[in-house]
């Protein structure tokens, strides 16, 4: 049975054109790690999901991935380029150390494995700091379709 949504409002013009913005720029290495539907971080932090332990190798291949801007420009840099240039990519170095572990990160099943929904800066932390698994809380189909926005109009 699913769940009942609470009626959601549409996401905010700006923020949709945003999103269509940079999912036309997206590289198709991203889109293999990144849903391309638009969804609410809010709306995700308010799920009241179980925390479990995972091993960070199950989603380590996220580590050669562009996720990340450098100067604003979007797709420019992967967890590992800051982990091995942290001088280099100094505002996600620092984003990465200042991640509080006690957060866990947000993870579902996307193309046959493991994605980051919330949390790559702390996974990336976890790994550098000799860590073998990271807390974290798998969203279900029903749980994304529950923090996605809905469609306008």
């Amino acid at each position: 049975m699913r769940p009942i949504r609470p009626q959601r409002p549409p996401a905010p013009p700006e923020l949709q054109s945003e999103w269509d913005r940079l999912l036309a720029v997206m590289p198709e290495t991203v889109r293999m790690a990144v849903t391309s539907e638009l969804w609410n971080l809010e709306w995700l932090h308010e799920l009241v999901l179980p925390v479990r332990d995972i091993a960070i190798g199950e989603v380590a291949w996220l580590f050669d991935v562009p996720l990340w801007a450098v100067g604003g420009e979007p797709f420019r840099v992967t967890p590992n380029e800051v982990r091995t240039r942290p001088r280099r990519f100094m505002e996600q170095f620092e984003r990465t150390m200042a991640s509080d572990l006690a957060w866990p990160i947000h993870i579902m099943r996307f193309r046959g494995r493991w994605i980051v929904l919330d949390g790559v800066h702390r996974l990336l932390k976890a790994d550098m700091t000799g860590k073998r698994t990271v807390r974290a809380m798998a969203l279900s189909e029903d749980d994304y379709a529950n923090i996605l926005f809905p469609p306008s109009g």
